[in-house]
């Protein structure tokens, strides 16, 4: 069971600031662009609300209030939307 996070970046906000290493390896997040998350025929919006670029990021659902937690308390992220799986 997977949750994706559709994460709007800061105006100055970069994929590599999202999340830390360690909380990349611990949950074994996944974060990718646009791009790669259309080749993994993930959902997504097409059009960025606030500017600034959109990233993924896909982990398991066990671990969705975790990145929530880091997602909410980033200066790098403006705001995000979590789309399940598995349905």
């Amino acid at each position: 069971m997977f949750v994706m996070f559709e994460v709007s970046a800061a105006a100055a906000g970069r994929a590599e600031n999202l999340l830390s290493a360690e909380v990349l390896d611990e949950t074994d997040a996944r974060v990718m662009t646009k791009h790669e998350a259309d080749q993994l025929g993930l959902p997504g919006a097409e059009v960025n609300r606030r500017g600034g670029d959109r990233f993924y990021v896909r982990v398991a659902k066990q671990h969705q209030r975790m990145i929530a937690s880091f997602l909410e308390t980033s200066p790098d992220v403006a705001d995000f939307v979590v789309y399940d799986l598995d349905s």
